[in-house]
């Protein structure tokens, strides 16, 4: 394969993957304090956490390691009140 088709392969798997929402955490209040991290769409939490600090940390790490697009911080009233990129 040739250098210009492999290249044009790579860059359109990179955007299809930055289009993927599920390619997307959400960071999101839960009953008696806790936190949670979700991929988008999925059913259950990627993790639980005492603190909006402690969620907010682990998903700034996947976001900076290049595991996921974005996250999505929501208040204690489900609205998003910050983008994590």
């Amino acid at each position: 394969m040739s250098g210009k088709k492999l290249t044009r392969r790579i860059i359109l798997s990179v955007a299809e993957t930055a289009r993927n929402p599920q390619n997307r955490l959400h960071i999101i209040s839960r009953s008696g304090g806790k936190w949670v991290v979700k991929k988008e769409g999925a059913k259950r939490a990627f993790g639980i956490y005492p603190t909006i600090e402690k969620a907010i940390e682990v998903a700034t790490a996947r976001v900076k390691a290049g595991k996921t697009n974005e996250a999505l911080v929501h208040d204690m009233y489900g609205e998003v009140s910050r983008k994590i990129v």
